[in-house]
């Protein structure tokens, strides 16, 4: 069930969806790898990029090994050469709704998923609230059951930011559980402002 917190009257229920499995296999092999030197991970700090900027919280790095021109990657401090290293990124996308439309961006977001979830034991959860710019954020929590008894599944974290005729995606990978990777990357995905339309 999908509910909205904030202000606003709620955005209605998602649509009921089975279980997440392309995207929890796109991060699950990767590796933290080399990171900025010049990132301070003693404090937060503000990172600008072309699409607008947000907060990388205290004791995250920016991995140089994973990120590309377009969709920026960060793992926590000390945890760079981890085999799967929990991890943040960031990227813009663009799409066809303004961002009065985003109830079909949503549920155009719905039938993706949808249609990659199929083989996946586990559960997903939705929810809909605002960035502390007042932006519309969506919220998709995927929790894959553990492969083994005892062990820990795959937490998938999606945070979608609507814009006008775009979004920006802030996706979580969780392979230990560990709470302070989900709030880093909520702390994150709230604090993103657009940049102004050129």
């Amino acid at each position: 069930m999908f509910c909205f917190k904030g202000s606003r009257p709620a955005l209605g229920l998602w649509a009921a969806l089975g279980l997440l499995a392309g995207l929890l296999l796109a991060l699950a092999g990767c590796g933290g790898g080399q990171t900025d030197p010049a990132y301070d991970a003693s404090a937060d700090r503000t990172v600008e990029q072309d699409f607008g900027t947000y907060t990388v919280p205290a004791g995250w790095l920016k991995s140089d090994t994973y990120s590309s021109e377009d969709k920026f990657f960060y793992v926590m401090s000390g945890h760079e050469a981890d085999e799967q290293p929990d991890n943040i990124s960031v990227e813009m996308g663009t799409n066809r709704y303004s961002a009065d439309e985003h109830l079909q961006f949503r549920d155009a977001i719905v039938r993706q998923l949808a249609m990659q979830m199929s083989g996946v034991k586990g559960t997903l959860t939705g929810d809909g609230t605002f960035t502390d710019n007042d932006d519309v954020l969506y919220i998709l929590t995927i929790e894959e059951e553990a492969a083994e008894e005892g062990g820990q599944g795959v937490i998938t974290r999606q945070y979608y930011i609507v814009g006008e005729k775009r979004y920006v995606l802030v996706h979580l990978t969780s392979f230990t559980g560990d709470e302070a990777v989900q709030q880093a990357a909520d702390k994150l995905a709230k604090s993103f402002v657009w940049a102004a339309a050129e």
